[in-house]
């Protein structure tokens, strides 16, 4: 199992290696070609469910309950990989309980600041809420 962002998340689940906010990488198994700002983006439109443009610890763990089944939830957990409270921690740049875009224009070097994590959010999040919505 892939480990989750962002996050978890994902938000939003962040990791810890630097990179520059310009680069872009390639989605897994794919020929997209994500960068930050499009999983950031990402994010705020399928976990942002009030719509007012900043992500809550509320709609971070319904965003978590949404798109990771039991099973990688468990995993996430055994495995000691990133919680909401890491990525509330590495995201709320103003420690206001809300991750906004000012926090996350902030945040390059500690919120998704690399090409695993903005996969992370591509493949739990993204592509998986453009499937829910498909099949609506």
């Amino acid at each position: 199992m892939r480990s989750l962002l962002l996050v978890a998340l994902g938000l939003i689940l962040c990791a810890h290696i630097v990179a520059g906010a310009g680069k872009a990488c390639v989605a897994k198994g794919t020929d997209r070609v994500l960068t930050r700002k499009i999983a950031l983006d990402g994010a705020l439109k399928y976990i942002d469910t009030n719509h007012d443009k900043c992500i809550s610890r509320t709609e971070a763990e319904a965003a978590q309950k949404k798109f990771l089944t039991l099973v990688e939830r468990a995993y996430l957990w055994v495995r000691g990989l990133p919680t909401i409270d890491k990525a509330m921690l590495d995201c709320d740049m103003n420690k206001d309980g809300m991750v906004c875009k000012e926090d996350i224009d902030a945040s390059s070097k500690t919120c998704l600041p690399h090409c695993k994590a903005w996969n992370n959010m591509d493949t739990y999040v993204i592509q998986r809420a453009i499937k829910m919505e498909k099949n609506n």
